[in-house]
């Protein structure tokens, strides 16, 4: 019987295709990557997307890179959260379950992303 991972979220998308690959050596699901711009949509194509990709997650792992807090909260069960170091390296800094993540991160530069305080 396969194993099937849940819906991921990653934050934020700057120059981290690299580690992207990563995060997607985690599951056993079949991979293909989509780069889809969905911060020009209405909100009602937005929220048919998200239907698509909750209905998808089933039998696909999908990966979001995102800005969007909301959408990140709204859409996925586990989320990555990367920052850039000094040499503009990705780094990952906090990955869990997103309820934990965005209620009570364990990085201290993960809650002060989620929060506003930088970013």
């Amino acid at each position: 019987m396969k194993k099937y991972s849940p819906l991921k979220t990653i934050l934020p998308f700057k120059k981290h295709w690299p580690t992207i690959s990563n995060v997607m050596d985690m599951t056993s699901k079949p991979q293909k990557m989509v780069k889809l711009l969905m911060n020009k949509l209405d909100p009602i194509s937005t929220l048919k997307i998200e239907e698509l990709m909750h209905d998808l997650s089933k039998e696909y792992t999908i990966i979001i890179v995102t800005h969007n807090m909301q959408q990140a909260a709204r859409v996925s069960e586990f989320t990555a959260f990367f920052s850039l170091t000094e040499n503009r390296a990705g780094v990952l800094m906090e990955y869990g379950p997103t309820i934990q993540l965005f209620t009570n991160p364990k990085n201290k530069i993960t809650e002060d992303y989620i929060t506003g305080r930088f970013g």
